[in-house]
């Protein structure tokens, strides 16, 4: 394999030319061979050579994706061309053998067999050949008697030579059997091209579909095989590149994990990313180099905290709160000190030393695209083994009862970029145990849960023991807690609770920057306690000030202005709007969100109308406003009860909490309030808590009681209002595949088509179930396909509408139906990238990529039911009205509309020289007239026609064409009604009034006035 960079393809056109055409095998193999030779390098890392692999394994990774992208867009046409050829093929399949059996059915019945067998022929069929050679002209009798045979018939039969020369028309000129087959010998003879019986019709449509599937079919299969081999390559080649240290394109290291001295940074001029993570990277050197210098017994006990700023923290309400709590009881210690890490992906981190007293921090944290925090744990460890080992910890611990270093960790996923070695609890803990001091050679660390009298082996090992909690949160941190591995020196501390989802502002949040004077690491301070109130500002020249950063100044702070200044939340991709009418009494039109932008300072929006047309109106155009998304995976239990959910644990996680979702909420918080203060919080009780610990348990340790009291929840309220100052913002991450517009058109015909049959009533229960699986996707949960209904029943209210409807407890078809418009979104998600899909305990189970929040949270806009507005349809039946308007209409509507669309030819019948029969045909060609009166006469002079045509100055005579037209309607009319004539006066009033409407249009259409004939009144079309 021969390694091109994008470099040297730029500089040389050969090779660049050789490059963008190499085959898609060329380049998994390419991608393979990176991937491999990175694996290797992590095995035996060298600094100076890691950005050239890691740059290399990222071109080959970039390349891959465009060339799976390209596969995937020449599938898409085939496969859409095979699902609506598949059910041509076996519709045409079906109908050719019943029409086979409907044939051979009249032929027997036309020769005389008896009407048992003919009945048994035409239901149940037999030989397809003898079928044939029944059918075919001219049959012989031998052809009838052995088909008759092998209908095995009770009633003896035989057909005679005259009985099979029977003409196959009867006296009317019909064929009972249809037109007669003709073999190739016939053909022949008869010298035609092919034969026109109804079977052979049906065969030249069937083959031409089975060409067409021919032709498709073997250029699926190698799309298919090359898109999952890609896949797979590119999900294992991701995963080596996050192992590596940076995502930087020119620093390719974490500015606070970094060893300056074996790769020094390099940096090109001008670039200001590159400026940015150089200057964190002084500044955590800064606050290295600050806890070596001045690390003392008084800084004991010192708060290891690794908080988790991932991007999946920033979309729960309750993620978020506990984020901000927990960095401001780390940034303001009471006693002690807290070496405090933000960690997202590596190159993300960032690093704060506080002592008690110290000056207030004010800055903003920037969410990251991933999870980095076991090679973070033993690397810091490993770095202060040599300052512990120097120090009198043992007199410590024997003074205050408890270890000199405490490690936590809150987290809502489990680590998926530390290297093979670290990649679980398990393998951190014997790392830990492995860590020696420089100086004794000897292992200095001993992790332990519970209080120091409870661990007396390990002050007599003569060892340092390390508190070690983890605090689970988010429903990302379900899979942490269902890792079979969790080892008995760690306590997780189980704080999974029902969401609440965040709907960010795209406009302030994405690409956010930092304030003049924070630094990129966060550690650029501004006292807040000591600046003038008329320097402060407020939250709108705060928010325009970020948005000044952001290159587009005017149009984001009229935006940040406005959000500070309404709670109003700002309409996103996927709502489903109301847009006032065009003029006043006008009904309202509903519309979908595709795309928000701004235009001389007024938000404009592009909207999917329900007839499937696109508009762009401004916000003040739109009625209402958005509401706030409510979550659905709320699903508390009493006490004592049990629930089964496939994927999920009821001892432990979201189905074993036992409060309502403000309470739980509030007990979340309570915990990271405490323990981020003061991690001996959790042992209290002298209870060694070790394992999966659940939420109620640690509350009730802390507080006396599993419920917060009013006292309790005010005080923690007040402490929230404090946190608020700080800002969470979302890190820019990779682009994702497909734009958030464009996934949700491919989702509405994607449920459309798997919901065309569906039941209004059901129609509801499948939306929640949609909705509960994108809600799980974008809070970083996961899914898996074969058990929809079971992971996710219980909080779409399935088992309730079971039990309502008294059906079957398993295997029903109902929930299969129930479950497929997910399914086929799941699979649709998938094939766009934007899931990834991994196997557990043999089942499939289905996470969203972090690139794929946006259109995920968009979909889940769309089909959230809280957010069906009233007169708006269900997200289900608008996706399968937008699947219905776009199918392809039947040739005879396309006729019919053709035919209509044709002007009227009139000629003939203006014209005087025409002959009576020419007139009469053209008169004919006139739409039919409605019933007329029961008398001839009266039909020709009726006052309403004759005062027309007189009104008209038109007459019999000067207008033979009109008289002839007069004459022929009243002819038609008089037939139909000659068998009235006992009609009432009323009947024929109105009679009479329909005839002068008809005569009317007739006359306009005639002079070309282009007045439309009067619409008659149902109750008149019944008389």
């Amino acid at each position: 394999v021969v390694f091109v960079s994008a470099r040297e393809a730029e500089s040389c056109p050969k090779t660049r030319l050789g490059y963008l055409a190499m085959s898609f095998k060329g380049k998994l193999k390419n991608l393979e061979a990176a991937d491999e030779q990175a694996e290797e390098f992590l095995e035996n890392p060298n600094a100076a050579q890691e950005a050239e692999v890691r740059g290399h394994l990222s071109e080959c990774v970039h390349t891959m994706s465009c060339a799976v992208g390209v596969n995937r867009a020449q599938l898409r046409p085939l496969e859409k061309a095979l699902k609506e050829l598949k059910p041509q093929e076996q519709k045409l399949t079906k109908e050719q053998e019943q029409m086979l059996k409907q044939m051979a059915a009249g032929h027997l019945s036309r020769v005389g067999g008896p009407a048992a067998a003919v009945q048994k022929l035409r239901f149940n069929g037999c030989s397809t050949s003898q079928m044939m050679e029944v059918i075919t002209l001219g049959a012989k009798a031998e052809r009838f008697n052995e088909l008759y045979e092998s209908l095995q018939a009770e009633e003896p039969w035989t057909c005679t030579p005259e009985a099979a020369m029977l003409p196959e028309k009867d006296l009317l000129g019909m064929c009972p059997g249809g037109k007669p087959h003709l073999n190739e010998a016939q053909l022949e003879e008869k010298k035609a091209e092919k034969c026109y019986c109804s079977v052979c019709l049906i065969q030249a449509k069937l083959e031409s579909v089975q060409d067409e599937i021919k032709n498709i079919t073997p250029k699926v299969a190698p799309l298919k095989d090359e898109i999952q081999a890609g896949q797979v390559v590119l999900r294992k080649a991701r995963q080596t590149l996050r192992r590596f240290n940076g995502h930087s394109s020119f620093i390719q290291k974490d500015p606070v994990f970094y060893d300056e001295e074996a790769c020094p940074f390099e940096m090109d001029d001008g670039d200001e990313h590159s400026a940015g993570i150089l200057q964190s990277h002084h500044v955590a050197k800064q606050e290295w180099d600050r806890l070596q210098k001045t690390l003392k017994e008084d800084d004991f006990p010192m708060r290891i905290a690794f908080l988790d700023k991932s991007g999946s923290m920033g979309c729960d309400e309750i993620t978020y709160e506990a984020l901000q709590l927990g960095v401001y009881n780390c940034l303001n210690p009471q006693t002690g000190s807290t070496l405090t890490f933000l960690f997202a992906g590596p190159g993300e981190t960032q690093i704060f030393l506080r002592r008690p007293g110290e000056q207030e921090l004010e800055f903003n944290v920037r969410l990251g695209s991933a999870t980095w925090f076991n090679e973070p744990i033993f690397r810091t460890l490993t770095f202060l083994a040599p300052l512990i080992e120097n120090l009198d910890t043992h007199s410590w611990m024997m003074q205050h009862g408890q270890p000199p270093l405490q490690v936590l960790c809150m987290t809502d996923g489990q680590d998926n970029c530390s290297p093979g070695s670290l990649n679980s609890l398990r393998k951190l803990v014997r790392e830990i145990k492995d860590i020696k001091g420089p100086e004794k050679q000897q292992k200095i660390f001993v992790p332990i849960t519970g209080p120091l009298e409870k661990n007396k082996h390990a002050l007599g090992m003569g060892k340092v023991p390390v508190w070690m909690a983890w605090i689970a949160v988010g429903l990302g941190g379900q899979q942490l807690m269902m890792s079979k591995s969790i080892p008995k020196e760690i306590c997780l501390i189980d704080a999974v609770v029902a969401p609440r989802l965040r709907d960010e502002i795209p406009e302030l949040e994405e690409g956010l920057a930092e304030e003049e004077e924070d630094l990129p690491c966060g550690l650029g301070s501004q006292p807040s306690e000591t600046t003038p109130s008329h320097q402060r500002g407020t939250a709108a020249s705060r928010a325009r000030k970020r948005a000044a950063g952001l290159g587009v100044s005017e149009q984001l702070a009229d935006v940040a202005d406005a959000l500070s200044a309404s709670d109003a939340p700002a309409w996103r991709v996927g709502h489903r709007v109301r847009m006032r009418g065009a003029e006043p009494g006008r009904a309202p039109k509903s519309g979908l969100v595709l795309e928000t932008k701004m235009e001389e300072m007024q938000p404009l929006y592009r909207l999917l109308l329900d007839d499937e047309s696109e508009i762009t109106v401004t916000g003040s155009q739109i009625m209402g406003r958005a509401a706030e998304p409510k979550t659905l995976l709320a699903a508390p239990r009493r006490a004592g009860s049990s629930v089964r959910v496939s994927g999920l644990s009821n001892s432990h996680g979201l189905l074993s909490r036992t409060g309502d979702s403000d309470m739980q909420r509030l007990q979340v918080l309570s915990v990271v309030d405490n323990v981020t203060q003061n991690l001996e919080s959790i042992f209290r009780g002298g209870d060694v808590k070790s394992g999966c610990v659940a939420l109620e348990g640690v509350v009730a340790g802390m507080n006396g009681s599993q419920e917060l009291s009013p006292e309790e929840t005010a005080l923690l309220e007040e402490k929230l209002q404090l946190t608020r100052k700080l800002k969470l913002s979302s890190a820019a991450v990779e682009p994702s595949p497909i734009e958030p517009s464009q996934a949700i058109l491919e989702a509405l015909q994607q449920v459309g088509i798997s919901a065309s049959r569906m039941l209004p009533e059901d129609r509801l229960v499948a939306q929640r179930i949609v909705s509960v699986g994108l809600e799980m996707l974008v809070c970083g949960g996961s899914l898996m396909p074969d058990y929809i209904v079971d992971q996710l029943g219980l909080f779409a209210g399935v088992t309730a509408e079971r039990a309502l409807r008294r059906l079957p407890e398993e295997g029903d078809a109902w929930s299969s139906e129930l479950a497929k418009p997910l399914q086929q979104l799941l699979q649709l998600l998938l094939q766009l990238g934007l899931l990834e899909k991994s196997a557990e305990d043999g089942s499939t189970v289905l996470q969203a990529m972090p690139e794929a929040k946006p259109c995920l949270a968009s979909l889940r806009r769309f089909f959230d039911p809280s957010a069906t507005r009233a007169g708006v349809d269900d997200a289900i039946r608008r996706s399968m009205n937008r699947h219905q308007r776009l199918k392809p209409e039947f040739q005879f509507v396309a006729r019919s509309r053709r035919a209509s669309e044709r002007p009227l030819n009139l000629d003939p019948l203006m014209d005087n020289t025409a002959s009576p029969s020419l007139r009469l045909s053209s008169s004919a060609m006139l739409p039919p007239v409605s019933r007329s009166s029961s008398k001839s006469s009266g039909s020709s002079n009726s006052p309403g026609s004759t005062g027309l045509l007189e009104a008209l100055g038109l007459s019999g005579k000067g207008m033979p064409a009109a008289a002839v037209l007069s004459s022929a309607l009243s002819t038609r009319s008089s037939s139909r009604a000659a068998s009235r004539s006992s009609s009432s006066a009323f009947a024929s009033r109105g009679l009479q009034e329909t005839r002068s409407s008809a005569l009317q249009a007739s006359a306009s259409r005639i002079l070309g006035t282009g007045q439309r004939p009067r619409e008659i009144s149902p109750r008149r079309r019944l008389i």
